[in-house]
């Protein structure tokens, strides 16, 4: 027997930076309402972004400097902590529901790229490319994972300096340790309700290869506002296993 759905059924799309949504990001967006038809899309835009009452400095300041990405790292965790539901970043790919995943408290992924992974821990840089998925997100309201999330954010400070321990996977898999995170790309079912599927579900841009080999629930673009990248390769890419799992 199913147990009950913990997950609401809304999507949050995160899109604050004033300009038009990018005929990329829409044909994404597209895709998650065709395949997940039942929840509501909730769009927070620069209106809606700016209306939220008591930021923390760190989102502010990140803010002011226009680096979205980072801005998103608080306010994807804000907005699930306050109504539930999903958020996936605007360049995720879905090839099925997640709705199955709904009957667990909070859902995300291992981030494994064995690459990065295998470079890191031979430069003793510490445990880069074995992280936790934030591109791909699923909560209850009120999960206290991401009222950890909220506090980190509400005590640091935004300093811009292209480094990768800033980043939010990185920060997630930190703060879920408490919780049992074990830094194996394996399924992991933690405690309070927090269930992670391994990297092979829900694909990093790097492993879009084992597509080949496998039938996952998402792929990561790994788009990288933060760096600019290219969006012309990544697309003719998405159009590729769209078609090759059904999904335009």
């Amino acid at each position: 027997m199913r147990r009950s759905a913990m997950i609401p059924r809304k999507i949050h799309f995160i899109w604050i930076g004033g300009e038009a949504v990018t005929s990329e990001a829409a044909t994404f967006v597209l895709w998650w309402r065709r395949l997940m038809p039942d929840c509501q899309l909730v769009v927070w835009d620069k209106a809606r972004y700016e209306a939220i009452p008591g930021k923390p400095r760190y989102a502010l300041d990140a803010y002011a400097q226009r680096k979205w990405a980072f801005v998103c790292d608080w306010l994807r965790a804000y907005v699930l902590y306050k109504e539930g539901g999903w958020y996936f970043d605007s360049d995720v790919q879905l090839f099925r529901s997640a709705d199955y995943l709904s009957c667990h408290r909070f859902v995300s992924a291992v981030e494994f790229d064995r690459t990065q992974y295998e470079h890191h821990r031979q430069t003793g840089e510490g445990r880069l490319g074995m992280q936790m998925q934030a591109a791909f997100l699923g909560s209850e309201a009120g999960h206290p994972f991401l009222r950890d999330v909220l506090d980190f954010y509400q005590e640091a400070r935004f300093e811009f300096v292209g480094h990768e321990s800033l980043i939010s996977p990185v920060i997630y898999a930190t703060l879920a340790e408490r919780y049992g995170f074990r830094y194996e790309n394996a399924r992991q079912d933690l405690r309070e309700g927090m269930h992670l599927e391994p990297s092979e579900v829900v694909l990093p841009y790097a492993g879009w290869v084992n597509l080949a080999f496998s039938a996952p629930l998402a792929l990561h673009h790994c788009a990288h506002s933060w760096v600019d990248r290219p969006w012309g390769t990544n697309m003719r890419l998405a159009g590729m296993l769209a078609r090759k799992f059904g999904v335009e």
